[in-house]
């Protein structure tokens, strides 16, 4: 924290995924300020690295900062919010992907179910929400699920089946799209 937040507002947090320390300093005044910066907490080795924004249309990488201990000086030109990353991966993050985390077809009574859990990877979440689509058809021709959506972390389609398809087979597939994302699985089975 800064000895005065109202000219140069010093803020940290620490990112779950790969235990990063990012470290945001604005500088609120109309002057350049030169600030030492110690670090408690947290075990800093070799450098920093750097990325500013000071007005333009753009955030610059800048040269890494080296470290001395668990503290450093520099300098933030006026009005401008200077980023300190130690420690994690830098550049785009990886991209997202889903993988399939359950799965279960069954029928119960005159209701043919297909049920989802789907996980991030890089995260390890089951996904609570996101499309669902449903898709069967029974004998070549396409039903039209009763239900679809979320259910906690289950997406889950339904169809009813109805006596006279009996001894029929369904086929068809649950799919969950998130942030561009699909992870998807089919199903094949006969109707009692």
């Amino acid at each position: 924290m800064s000895g005065d937040q109202a000219r140069l507002a010093v803020h940290a947090a620490r990112r779950t995924a790969d235990g990063a320390l990012t470290i945001v300093v604005v500088n609120k005044t109309a002057e350049a300020l030169t600030s030492p910066l110690s670090l408690s907490g947290f075990t800093a080795t070799g450098s920093a690295h750097v990325f500013r924004w000071s007005g333009q249309e753009k955030i610059d990488q800048l040269p890494d900062q080296a470290l001395s201990g668990s503290a450093f000086t520099a300098t933030y030109p006026a009005q401008s919010v200077t980023v300190f990353q130690l420690g994690g991966s830098v550049g785009n993050p990886r991209p997202l992907t889903l993988s399939v985390a359950d799965f279960t077809a069954s029928q119960r009574g005159r209701v043919f179910t297909a049920a989802l859990q789907v996980r991030r990877d890089d995260t390890g979440a089951l996904l609570g929400g996101g499309q669902v689509t449903c898709r069967a058809k029974v004998s070549g021709k396409p039903r039209s699920s009763s239900s679809s959506g979320f259910s906690g972390s289950s997406a889950r389609c339904s169809w009813p089946v109805p006596k006279r398809l009996r001894g029929k087979r369904i086929a068809g597939s649950i799919s969950v799209t998130y942030s561009g994302v699909t992870a998807a699985r089919s199903f094949s089975a006969k109707i009692r």
